[in-house]
């Protein structure tokens, strides 16, 4: 990165007032294969004071709350893939309570960094809290804007200061590292709730079966008996299911 550059500059300059900075990064139009993670990573290994690896990066809301209370001041954390956080889920217990942490992460010396798909998937304040918001527009290119909000009308502001060219860094273990969590997510099955939590994949294939299960017996003349012998469980349980409210 440029010494010149505006967003090395603003770096610069939060860590002189040992304060943290917070960075949201999309994909113009909702593409996907841009490089937001690829770009991610290259402003850790610039930022990082200490050696950015793949452990502070994460999937999970929660993960990357504690992530911000252990690293030391001068690192790098990521949540990438951060549209659990998005605006339809804003109003959310585990969502406000994320944002609620974002807004006082102040002076530990952290740059925290969010990758979602698309502007429009992120919560309005999550917005509002950042400091910088990148817009990749094509693999290795993207655009960064400085994060303001109106003083009168309350609106928020990105005002686009330059534009950023990054390289591939797929090379990298670490990118590897970064890639084998995302499949590893996608194999285990899990499953982010509505709170931005992750699920049980077991409890969910519980539920989805439970609520087959119930609306069968109440749409076909099968008896209790008849579907625990189809599904291999006592009829108690069967019981307990077609009468879970």
């Amino acid at each position: 990165m440029k010494p010149s550059s505006w967003l090395w500059q603003m770096f610069r300059m939060r860590k002189r007032q040992r304060r943290d900075l917070k960075i949201i990064i999309t994909s113009r139009d909702s593409q996907t294969g841009t490089g937001k993670t690829t770009l991610a990573l290259w402003l850790a290994l610039h930022f990082d004071e200490w050696g950015f690896d793949a452990s502070q990066v994460t999937l999970h809301p929660q993960e990357f709350v504690e992530l911000y209370k252990e690293n030391a001041p001068g690192s790098v954390i990521i949540m990438d893939e951060a549209e659990q956080l998005d605006s339809r889920r804003s109003m959310s217990k585990k969502n406000v309570d994320f944002w609620n942490l974002w807004q006082t992460m102040r002076y530990r010396q952290i740059t925290s960094i969010l990758t979602l798909p698309t502007r429009s998937a992120l919560d309005k304040r999550g917005l509002e809290l950042a400091d910088v918001w990148i817009q990749v527009t094509h693999r290795g290119f993207a655009r960064v804007h400085k994060v303001g909000v109106g003083d009168y009308d309350g609106q928020t502001n990105p005002v686009l200061l330059e534009t950023l060219s990054f390289p591939d860094v797929s090379y990298l273990p670490l990118k590897a590292d970064v890639d084998d969590k995302k499949v590893k997510l996608v194999e285990e099955g899990e499953v982010f709730d509505v709170d931005g939590g992750v699920e049980d994949p077991e409890e969910v294939k519980r539920y989805t079966r439970d609520k087959y299960l119930k609306k069968l017996y109440e749409n076909s003349d099968l008896s209790q008996r008849d579907i625990a012998d189809m599904e291999d469980l006592s009829v108690s349980r069967i019981n307990e299911i077609v009468n879970k409210d």
